[in-house]
């Protein structure tokens, strides 16, 4: 089984090696310690910025036809839901409702005079010629569509009016939540954004919630209802919540001023991009004005609680006083962080991460040429070798097939091998074939081919030799 797993390791070799670039001179890759201890899954999550809030504002507009007789609270008065805020004047909502039902009038004596025209084009047309009753006919059907549309206006004006004849007995605007007046715009006006301004805001009281921005480039990224997690700036604590609501009705528009050759600017160039608001399922330690993070709850956490446990091929010197691995320190550089190390898991070969390194880091693959201050580069690059070969030779003691540079080192006892085994494999501890077939093997030319039974690998690079039902490279 162990010769197994270390063809198996140079085959795997085999394919990260394929994906790999030439390094530059002075630089090393370095890779994910999440990626490599599996931790990985989650991959990286958007993340937004936002800040503590009161759980909710409630924004009072008054009505742009109307006057306002009374104001009753100031700006930093406290209310209570109920609470009469201000109130229209009586007169003008007496005229209001006297214009809507002259309006209604009109609207019925019209119907019905259009009903009359239609009536006496029908009796007409019964008594014109040919040529005269395609006139007719267009004109009832004009009649017929005024009619229909008149019936509808009325209605919607109907509705109107009742809804006058109720604001008349009661010209009182209330407030519908506890809170306290944070703004007050009696002389109306737009915010920065092109947006009216309310004429009251009334912050409620109770729990917090945090109020973020979302542009329209990754809106995809959040849905109400989604379970969020919200992050301290200053130290680790994180709090747990969910998306209440996305507010599109309050867009904003993000002007990134770019100009171009010529004069002008592109209207293309701004983006927009609107509130959305987090409901707590805690707010204990959340101070009101805190600015946090949010990102969409994947199971970070769960992760970030897992071991560490990282391959022994990683730690150097794990035997000795100080353990180290080669890990990306500051400005991108390439530096020996000590590590603390549990035991070593025999099964796994792996150790577990005492301290030292954490599942942000990002840490090299030991090798001879490696020194302090070297320019960290995330990909793992490694040096490959110029010819499509990648530096294998065939010959005994190396792996077959390949040719060109310095072949890889193989164990003992990888040699001969009954039919249907890998070549290369003795008898006894060889991989056995299934149904006759070998194990999958690159061609020299990069294509994979599957080695049927008896298939041999021939050295000098040369092209796979397959059995009767085989085909070759």
């Amino acid at each position: 089984m162990k010769k197994w797993a270390l063809l198996l390791a140079a085959v795997l070799l085999l394919g990260s090696l394929a994906g790999c670039r030439k390094a530059a001179e002075g630089e090393v890759g370095v890779q994910s310690v999440a990626d490599i201890c599996g931790l990985g899954g989650v991959g990286l999550v958007d993340r937004f910025a936002g800040v503590v809030a009161s759980r909710g504002e409630v924004e009072i507009k008054k009505e742009a036809e109307k006057n306002v007789a009374q104001l009753l609270v100031k700006e930093g008065d406290a209310v209570k839901a109920g609470q009469v805020l201000f109130t229209y004047e009586q007169a003008q909502a007496e005229l209001d409702l006297e214009k809507g039902k002259l309006e209604l009038e009109q609207m019925k004596a019209t119907l019905e005079q259009t009903r009359q025209q239609k009536a006496q084009l029908e009796k007409d047309s019964k008594n014109a010629s040919a040529d005269q009753k395609l006139q007719y006919l267009l004109e009832i059907q004009q009649a017929d569509a005024t009619i229909r549309e008149t019936e509808y206006n009325l209605k919607a004006k109907e509705k109107e009016i009742e809804k006058l004849a109720a604001q008349l007995e009661n010209l009182d605007v209330v407030s519908e939540v506890d809170g306290t007046v944070t703004a007050l715009n009696e002389n109306g006006g737009f915010d920065n954004y092109g947006n009216e301004k309310p004429y009251i805001v009334i912050t409620e009281t109770g729990n917090r919630r945090v109020k973020g921005y979302i542009n329209e480039m990754n809106v995809s990224s959040l849905n109400p209802g989604m379970e969020v997690l919200i992050r301290s700036r200053r130290d680790d604590t994180v709090w747990h919540g969910h998306v209440d609501h996305i507010d599109f009705d309050s867009v904003q528009s993000n002007n990134q001023d770019m100009y171009y050759p010529g004069g002008g600017q592109d209207d293309t160039s701004s983006s927009s991009k609107y509130p959305f608001y987090v409901e707590l399922d805690g707010d204990e330690g959340l101070l009101l004005g805190q600015h946090v993070y949010i990102e969409p709850d994947y199971g970070q956490t769960e992760q970030e609680a897992e071991k560490l446990n990282l391959p022994a091929y990683f730690v150097m010197e794990p035997e000795g006083a100080s353990p180290y691995v080669w890990a990306r320190g500051k400005n991108e550089k390439l530096e020996k962080r000590k590590v603390q190390i549990g035991e070593l898991d025999p099964d796994m070969q792996t150790y577990e991460i005492l301290s030292g390194l954490t599942a942000e880091d990002y840490i090299a693959f030991p090798a001879e040429d490696l020194k302090e201050g070297m320019t960290c580069v995330e990909g793992g690059y490694v040096d490959v070798p110029e010819d499509p070969n990648m530096g294998f030779e065939g010959g005994e003691g190396v792996m077959p097939g390949f040719e060109g540079g310095e072949g890889m080192p193989m164990p003992e006892g990888f040699e001969g091998g009954d039919e249907g085994m890998m070549p290369g494999f003795d008898g006894e501890d060889g991989m056995p074939a299934e149904d006759g077939e070998g194990m999958e093997m690159p061609a020299p030319g990069g294509d994979v081919v599957m080695a049927p039974e008896g298939a041999v690998v021939p050295g000098e690079g040369a092209a796979q030799e397959a059995g009767p039902e085989g085909a070759g490279n």
